[in-house]
């Protein structure tokens, strides 16, 4: 490695570190559907707000008994060595994204991971902003 390979190595690491600051802490459907204003905290102080109309939707794919088990946001994982796909790492999460994108039996969570294309990834994250969100790994 070069000192120039290094130096963009740093930078590359600053700015993934600075997008993820608006990460908002996970917190549990349950925790989220008791607060009259849902919210949780991001990872740089600020406040993070959900859409309850979201809530009470992704509520109504589940059964109650899950509800404090479903954390949200859901993370949708960007690896910079796969291009073209997100991952998501968590089984009952991929469950509710699949269910919220109406994606069939061709998208199996496997091996610990539901994988998407980007493409999708992206149109359903424009429908549900609010409890989807992009995990830039370095």
């Amino acid at each position: 490695m070069t000192i120039g390979d290094e130096t963009f190595q740093k930078i590359l690491v600053s700015q993934i570190k600075e997008m993820n600051g608006a990460l908002a802490r996970q917190k549990t459907l349950y925790e989220l559907l008791g607060e009259e204003r849902p919210h949780s905290i991001t990872n740089s102080g600020h406040i993070y707000i959900f859409d309850k109309n979201v809530l009470m939707k992704v509520a109504s794919l589940i059964p109650r008994f899950r509800y404090d088990e479903l954390k949200l946001p859901i993370y949708l994982y960007v690896d910079l060595n796969v291009p073209d796909q997100y991952y998501i790492n968590n089984e009952l999460q991929a469950e509710v994204f699949k269910k919220l994108g109406n994606l069939g039996d061709g998208y199996q969570f496997r091996d610990g991971k539901l994988w998407i294309p980007r493409s999708i990834g992206r149109q359903i994250h424009r429908q549900y902003p609010t409890i989807l969100q992009y995990f830039w790994l370095p």
